[in-house]
C-alpha cells in the first residue's frame, strides 16, 4: 500500500489535537522546541520506508475545532521548512472542502488536500446535508489556481462513514445505516466524480470492516471492493 503519513500536533480523528499533558504545561516556545525534536525523530525513522508516498503536515491547520487552539501560521511554516530539509517527498497540506477558503493551506502545499463531507452533524439542527453543487469545488479550484498557480489537488477525505453526535460504536446500528449506506456511498462517489478531482481517498474503511466482521453486514465492504476494481481498469 501507498501511505500519506500525517505528522503534527493536529491529526485526524476527534479530538484532533493530541498534545501530551506534560507538553501542555510548558510555555509555547518550549513546546515548539520539543515538537521539532519529535518531527525530526519521526521523519528520520520513517523516511526510508518506500510505502510513504506523501507527507502530510498537520490536519486542516486553518480550521480550529476539537480540542485545538488557533494554529500558529508562522510555526506551521517552520514545520514545513523543517520537513523539506529532511526529505524530498511532496508535502500535503489540507483544508475543509465546505468551510474553508483554501488559500492559506493551498499556497503552502506541494499537493493540496481537500475534505469532502456531504452530510454532517450540527449540534443545533442535527443531521445536515450541505446544499452545495459539485461546481462549488470547481469554482474554488479555479480561484486558488488563479491566485497561487496550478498544483495537484486531491480529495484527502471523502465521506464514506456516518457522522453524528457520537462515534459509530456508540450509536444505534440503525442510525449508522440511515446516515451512511450503499446508496449514499454511491451518491458521494458520483458527486466527487462531478467535481473533477482525479485522486480520492475514502474515509470509513475501518467502519466498513467493523460492520462486516462484527455485524455480518458486508455490503459497504463489497461495494468498495467493486469501486476499487473499476478504478484499476
Amino acid at each position: 500500500a501507498d501511505v500519506i503519513l500525517a505528522i503534527g500536533q493536529k491529526l485526524s480523528r476527534w479530538p484532533e489535537c493530541h498534545i501530551p499533558l506534560w507538553a501542555n504545561q510548558q510555555s509555547r516556545q518550549d513546546r515548539h522546541r520539543e515538537f521539532l525534536l519529535y518531527l525530526d525523530k519521526a521523519v528520520e525513522r520513517y523516511k526510508n520506508n518506500k510505502a510513504i508516498r506523501y507527507w502530510q503536515v498537520e490536519n486542516e491547520p486553518f480550521l480550529p475545532f476539537g480540542e485545538c487552539e488557533a494554529y500558529d501560521k508562522r510555526f506551521l511554516d517552520v514545520e514545513i521548512s523543517r520537513l523539506r530539509a529532511l526529505d524530498s517527498r511532496p508535502i500535503v497540506v489540507t483544508d475543509s472542502g465546505e468551510l474553508s477558503i483554501w488559500g492559506p493551506a493551498y499556497k503552502r502545499a506541494d499537493i493540496f488536500g481537500t475534505t469532502m463531507y456531504r452530510t454532517i452533524w450540527n449540534k443545533y439542527i442535527g443531521s445536515f446535508t450541505y446544499p452545495l453543487p459539485p461546481g462549488y469545488f470547481r469554482m474554488k479550484t479555479r480561484l486558488v489556481q488563479y491566485l497561487y498557480g496550478k498544483k495537484p489537488i486531491i480529495v484527502v477525505e471523502l465521506q464514506a462513514e456516518p457522522w453524528a453526535d457520537k462515534m459509530p460504536e456508540d450509536m444505534p446500528l440503525e442510525m449508522q445505516e440511515r446516515l451512511m449506506n450503499v446508496q449514499k456511498f454511491n451518491e458521494n462517489i458520483l458527486y466527487e466524480k462531478e467535481t473533477g478531482f482525479q485522486e480520492v481517498y475514502l474515509w470509513g474503511v475501518e467502519w466498513w470492516y467493523w460492520l462486516k466482521e462484527k455485524h455480518a453486514k458486508p455490503e459497504l465492504w463489497e461495494e468498495a471492493k467493486k469501486l476499487f476494481r473499476e478504478s484499476q481498469k
